[in-house]
Formats: C-alpha cells, structure tokens, sequence
C-alpha cells in the first residue's frame, strides 16, 4: 500500500489507527521534515503523524521538530470531531516527551510538556500511552519519572492541568515499574508493568480508579509470562487479553488470559517456530478471534503475524 522513504515522508512506522471510512493515521519514530535534528534518530528526522487516504495517498499531518514539541512519537487516539491526540516519547523543553493535539485541519498544538525529576514534584517521564474519557481528560503512563523514576499514570484535564494519579515505587516493589499502555473501561483504567511486582519483576496487570487506588490483578511469574508489554483488551464480560514478551513454556513469550476472579490462564506460548517475541498490539474480534504479531521468529526469524481462536 505504501512504502516510506525515510525523509519528508517518515521513517520507522510506529502506530496505526483507522478512521470510519478507511483512511489511516499513524506515526513514524523518525524522518519529516526536520532532518538535521533529533540526535536519537542519528540526524535522520524527528518523526511525523501522516495520513493514509483511501486512495493510498499518503500525507504528513505534522513533523516534529524536537526541542519544542517532541520527537519519537508513539500511539495514537483519535475522537468523534477528528481530533487526533498522541504522546512523543522523548523531545520537548526538558527533553523527556510531551502530550499534542493535531485538530481536524491538521494544525498540532502541544498540549504539556513533561518535566521529569523525581520525588514528590516529578510528573513523570517518557510517556508510551494516552487514551481519554468522554468528559476530555487525558490519561496515561509514563515508563519513568515519578516519586522512584519508576514510573507514573497521569491525567491531563481540559484545562491542560497535570496531575499524578500514582507513582510506581521500584524495581522489587509489590506494585510493579515501568508501565505499559492503558485501557479506559468507563471510568476504571486497565493497564500493565512491564517489570516488578512479587514474581522476581516479571510484570504486572494492574487497575486503577480515577482517584489513583491501584489495584494488581496478576504478577506474572515467567511460567506464566514474563514482561507484559502490549497493550490489553478486554472482552464484554470483562476478561483482558494481552501478550508477554518473554516467558511461558519456552521462553519466547505468552498470550493469556485473565478473568475478572484474577485467574490467569495461558491461551499459547510462542516456541519460536511460530514467533517469539510478541511485541505488537492484540485485537480481538466479535468472534473472539486475537490477532497480533511476533517480532523475531517464524520460518526466516524475522516474526509472524498470527491468529488465535476461542477453542
């Protein structure tokens, strides 16, 4: 459908989201139009947020400049109006990631930039996710910073005031470190940490409240997972799907299951010859198919792309 070139156009495609009609909207970690900035891309670009149209035309919404609005944008959400909102990991004034807005007409604002710092004033740093309620208010993690750097969810109001929901404590806490991405089930927020917890650090899926009550649903044990990574979806009566990098029966990474009793249960583990390394998002269909993707592994150890069924 299309193929970057690496320069005005983007390079590294990171996410992809798609609109009612079919048009597509996703990010690249580098290229655009600011080609001699952003030293992580090695002065090849600090990412872009493009449209893919129907007709397989392809259109740089925004270019990120580096310093002030960020670069290595990540995820992406989109609203009813066509608002889309989106996290750069790194980037911004302190050089720690920043929150944008792109409107209907394509014109980006920078909704906050992170500060970093720890302590009881770090607000967080490096975000890696944001989704956002029907009131406007933006929520999200961020892999490092907080009271231990280990971490954070954040909200964002209307009103671009920050606030610090919870502070992950450490590596060999009970609460988990570096969180993963969040889901926004009416009100109750569902994510992951990548590592901690009581299992030797090999993750957590956790909830949350609004007022930032934390609540660990599961510490992967690496029998089970180790580092659950992707996101998560959850099903209408409430089980959450997700995948784990590593772990499992062979080492190469999980897809499991968690009911809402907290009962994990293992759907496959990767043993290679069908991918290792899952990495990418899961997506579950009305059938209760999950579709996602290996990053190493399969026939030329370059990953797969695979289908899991209900039974």
């Amino acid at each position: 459908m299309y193929t970057f070139a690496g320069g005005f156009d983007g390079g590294d495609p990171q996410a992809l989201i798609r609109d009612s009609v079919g048009n597509l909207y996703g990010t690249t970690a580098m290229g655009g139009t600011f080609t001699n900035n952003c030293s992580f891309a090695g002065g090849q670009g600090c990412g872009t947020v493009y449209k893919f149209d129907t007709h397989h035309k392809e259109t740089v919404l925004h270019s990120f400049a580096g310093t002030t609005d960020g670069q290595l944008p990540t995820m992406l959400i989109r609203d009813s109006k066509g608002n889309i909102y989106g996290c750069a990991n790194t980037g911004g004034a302190s050089f720690v990631g920043t929150l944008y807005k792109i409107d209907a007409s394509g014109k980006a604002t920078v909704l906050y930039t992170f500060a970093g710092g720890t302590g009881t004033n770090g607000d967080g740093a490096n975000p890696n996710s944001v989704v956002r309620d029907s009131a406007g208010n933006l929520f999200g993690t961020t892999g490092y910073g907080g009271t231990a750097n280990s971490g954070t969810v954040f909200k964002l109001t209307p009103a671009l005031k920050e606030t610090i929901l919870y502070s992950f404590a450490s590596t060999s806490s009970t609460d988990g470190q570096t969180p993963g991405t969040l889901l926004d089930v009416g009100g109750t927020l569902y994510g992951t940490t990548i590592y901690g917890g009581t299992m030797l650090g090999n993750g957590t899926v956790f909830k949350m409240d609004q007022n930032g009550n934390e609540t660990i649903l599961h510490n992967f044990n690496g029998g089970d997972g180790s580092y659950p990574a992707s996101a998560i979806v959850r099903d209408g009566a409430g089980n959450i799907y997700g995948t784990t990098l590593q772990g499992g029966q062979y080492g190469s990474g999980t897809v499991y299951k968690l009911d809402t009793g907290g009962n994990l249960t293992t759907l496959h583990s990767f043993d290679g010859t069908d991918g290792e390394y899952p990495q990418g998002n899961l997506v579950r269909d009305s059938a209760g198919n999950l579709y996602g993707a290996t990053s190493r592994g399969g026939t030329y150890g370059w990953g797969t792309v695979f289908k899991l069924a209900p039974q």
